[in-house]
């Protein structure tokens, strides 16, 4: 476009050159791939799902105006997001909400997370009930404790409303504590009676057993080898010597070992008879 400008000085007349309006913008290239459509213009490159890529009609050739090109890169941001979601699905479940804080932390708007999150569900791809399920399933299977599995959906975002449908059954989580019962008595053999109740009640409840099915299950145990206890108290005595037989002597030996034994979870009775022995020795 032609300004004409009056010269006070000359009287002569000059033209200068206004900018154009229209910067429409001309599709010189589309290319379908596996995942995503290509869209070339004569200086960018945009990706679109296919599904987007459909509701906006493009062709080579079609020139759009600056406002539809600044729609369409916004419609290629989102694609760009909707793919790592669909991205992160593939690899494993998730519930919305953590589909969400994903997205948030990748720089998606509200409403961008929104309507990912509802093309998502649509296509059945995202389904917190489902997720659920499954979650519960493999919870059990890991002889998880009720309280473990409900925390961590707590923690995903599954509904309180969905949350409800996940009953405590006393039977099966009695059945999963006996399961890893004898693994852990195998791993802490050597250890006195009331060193492994401490450690077995603390490890169930730590791993989200109730207590009305951990208290049961410990007094099962109540009927224990006293000869074992006996062996396991003389290896702790002899590991106790080594340790302080170098710094203490006499009756200072005698009161440290004392106190590591009872820290050990040892009884009384049991410890002094064993330090009794000891003692007859050393005379």
């Amino acid at each position: 476009m032609f300004i004409r400008l009056n010269d006070s000085m000359t009287t002569s007349w000059r033209c200068i050159i206004v900018p154009s309006e229209n910067t429409s913008r001309t599709i010189t290239s589309i290319k379908l791939l596996k995942k995503v459509v290509r869209v070339y213009f004569d200086e960018r490159m945009m990706e679109l799902t296919p599904d987007r890529f459909t509701d906006q009609y493009l062709y080579v050739g079609k020139t759009i105006n600056e406002t539809d090109f600044e729609n369409l890169k916004s419609v290629a941001a989102l694609c760009k997001l909707e793919n790592y979601a669909r991205g992160l699905l593939m690899k494993g479940p998730y519930t919305r909400k953590v589909i969400a804080i994903k997205l948030y932390a990748k720089g998606a708007k509200r409403h961008q997370v929104e309507d990912i999150l509802q093309d998502l569900t649509k296509k059945g791809l995202l389904d917190d009930a489902t997720y659920m399920e499954d979650r519960i399933a493999y919870g059990h299977a890991r002889l998880q404790g009720y309280h473990a599995i409900y925390d961590d959906l707590v923690h995903k975002g599954v509904s309180a409303e969905l949350l409800e449908k996940f009953k405590f059954d006393y039977d099966l989580e009695l059945q999963k504590a006996k399961m890893i019962l004898p693994r852990l008595q195998k791993a802490h053999l050597s250890k006195s009676h009331l060193a492994q109740h401490r450690f077995f009640y603390e490890w169930y409840l730590s791993h989200g057993f109730a207590k009305d099915v951990i208290t049961p299950l410990i007094e099962t145990l109540e009927h224990y080898s006293l000869s074992q206890e006996h062996e396991n108290l003389q290896k702790e005595l002899e590991n106790g010597k080594r340790k302080f037989a170098h710094k203490y002597h006499g009756k200072k030996l005698r009161q440290r070992l004392f106190q590591y034994l009872a820290q050990k979870g040892y009884n009384y009775a049991h410890i002094s008879e064993a330090l009794g022995a000891l003692e007859d020795e050393m005379d």
